[in-house]
């Protein structure tokens, strides 16, 4: 669980609630690291200009001290979204491109195609029988491939959450803690990234799969691929007095997910998809 006491909070708030990591001692301070050049062209460079600030923040790998090294995720011998399957597929009307557009910003419009449901039940189907973690399957290599975008309407995700239980933390559909519903109207996932998109701006909701906190969500969450079984987030927070934002969800061993916030992190149980 993830706790905070009185004790530990009385320094950070005579500090004018300052919050940061406590300081390395000189044994263990790490080394400067050099980072990489920042490079969005795969998602959303359009020659329209630079890419804005939220973007190229994700795009930098993590600098967390502390952040325990992902295991490579369980895979059969082939990636669950084929290398053919993106090419085989059609783009969405230009009514879902518009929206998409308005909701993610800098789109590559041509890059879109739509994963209708027949083929994305293949994909849950093969999941499912494998007893593979939805952190495996959104870290698939098939959903690194540059300039391959796949689209899940509201349509296909309804009939998926029908049929499958993916067991993630992100939300996905269900009870607001304010008693109104939320569902994620759309998935937009390849190049890297994953963009969960909801039809709300900003909801409360408890995770019956992962008990003890309230979590806060905003209408956008996007998960950047950072390696098999490792996800960096953006959109979600625990829900208390200082709301940790959760930052990386990473795969320990097959049954163990750490879940890091800016406050730290704990250990979850990593859930396989099941067949309702």
């Amino acid at each position: 669980m993830i706790q905070i006491t009185l004790l530990a909070c009385l320094p950070m708030l005579a500090g004018a609630l300052e919050f940061s990591l406590p300081a390395a001692t000189p044994a263990s301070r790490p080394a400067a690291v050099a980072l990489p050049a920042v490079d969005l062209s795969a998602f959303f460079d359009q020659g329209k200009g630079a890419p804005s600030l939220p973007d190229m923040i994700m795009a930098l790998p993590s600098r967390k001290v502390g952040t325990p090294a992902a295991v490579p995720a369980a895979q059969d011998d082939a990636p669950f979204f084929a290398s053919d399957l993106w090419a085989s597929l059609s783009a969405p009307d230009a009514a879902a491109l518009d929206w998409l557009a308005q909701r993610i910003p800098r789109l590559p419009r041509a890059n879109v195609r739509e994963l209708p449901f027949d083929a994305a039940d293949a994909v849950m189907a093969r999941a499912a029988a494998s007893k593979t973690a939805a952190l495996d399957l959104f870290t698939d290599p098939g959903l690194k491939t540059r300039g391959q975008l796949f689209y899940l309407s509201t349509d296909t995700l309804k009939k998926i959450f029908a049929k499958y239980n993916l067991r993630i933390l992100s939300p996905l559909a269900g009870k607001a803690k304010d008693g109104g519903r939320f569902q994620v109207e759309a998935i937009l996932m390849g190049s890297g990234r994953l963009e969960l998109l909801y039809d709300r701006d900003e909801f409360k909701f408890d995770n019956a799969d992962y008990k003890g906190h309230t979590y806060k969500a905003v209408g956008r969450v996007t998960e950047t691929i950072k390696g098999p079984g490792d996800l960096a987030v953006e959109g979600i927070w625990v829900d208390m007095f200082v709301h940790p934002k959760i930052e990386r969800f990473t795969k320990l061993d097959d049954k163990t997910l750490r879940v890091e916030t800016s406050w730290g992190g704990e250990d979850r149980p990593l859930l396989p998809i099941l067949k309702k």
